[in-house]
């Protein structure tokens, strides 16, 4: 493998690696069905990030050869990149006082995304101005035509604009409502158990909570209720992340069922549990 070619390798497993930290953290918290559709929400801003990237890399790896020393500038892609993520922190370190900072993040990922880029966009441009300054050698003619530019001027328009594009993105971001709809409590008796669910919290950024009291005097509850329930909201299917509750066992259970944040408020919410020999339907209608 020729040397140039070394370059752009370096460059497209950078971006590989930013991409699969997103996807594994996101995943790892959220659910992978989470982490794809929040990409393909936001796949206009982090395709050019992850690109910006792995460019950014793969031109600094080309001129760092050419170069004794030189400097990285691709940290803020990393952060911007989790930002879907970065409101966990508040399940890890709640002591910390960072839940307002931990939601912010939630609210304005799509603005820490533009900074990212923006970033890149800056970062690309100080490589290419030192490499200037160091008279390094560009085979390429888009190379040769670009750093023959004042690049300090330019860099310093770029700068500029880019300040005013990150303001403005967090100006006019719209974060999801906060508001919480109080839906009924269901029930549904069959094989003689009866299960009684009440939604207690159904907003935008936050998890989805239902308390649910499980009674009967001949049945031995002993399943795990994260195994046999799913939530469908507007048609989107996702699988509980916790249940706070009493462990399997006995006739008289109850706990909250948690389901993954919500990025919007619902039109529809249908829970289903396939337990105690019986599929039961919870369906409200927001």
């Amino acid at each position: 493998m020729g040397k140039h070619a070394w370059h752009v390798a370096h460059g497209v497993i950078a971006g590989s690696l930013l991409l699969a930290l997103y996807f594994g953290i996101v995943g790892a918290l959220q659910g992978m069905d989470y982490a794809i559709s929040r990409f393909a929400q936001l796949w206009y801003l982090m395709v050019p990030l992850v690109v910006s990237f792995g460019f950014q890399v793969s031109l600094f790896s080309c001129i760092r050869s050419s170069m004794k020393s030189a400097a990285m500038f691709g940290g803020v892609s990393t952060a911007s990149m989790v930002a879907c993520c970065a409101h966990h922190i508040t399940d890890v370190v709640p002591l910390l006082g960072v839940t307002a900072v931990g939601l912010l993040l939630v609210q304005y990922q799509a603005s820490f995304l533009v900074l990212g880029l923006v970033s890149n966009v800056i970062g690309i441009l100080m490589v290419l101005n030192i490499a200037k300054k160091s008279r390094v050698k560009f085979k390429s003619k888009f190379f040769k035509s670009v750093v023959k530019q004042d690049l300090g001027s330019i860099l310093k328009i770029v700068a500029i604009a880019g300040v005013a594009i990150v303001a403005l993105s967090f100006i006019f971001a719209n974060p999801p409502a906060e508001s919480s709809t109080q839906l009924e409590q269901l029930s549904n008796t069959q094989n003689a158990v009866t299960f009684s669910v009440q939604p207690v919290q159904v907003s935008a950024s936050k998890p989805v909570e239902f308390e649910i009291v499980m009674d009967t005097h001949s049945v031995v509850l002993d399943f795990d209720i994260t195994q046999v329930s799913t939530l469908t909201v507007d048609g989107k299917e996702m699988s509980p992340t916790e249940w706070r509750g009493s462990v399997p066992g006995g006739h008289h259970r109850s706990g909250i069922l948690v389901f993954p944040v919500l990025d919007s408020m619902p039109s529809n919410l249908k829970l289903v549990i396939i337990a105690a020999g019986a599929t039961r339907v919870f369906e409200w209608h927001l």
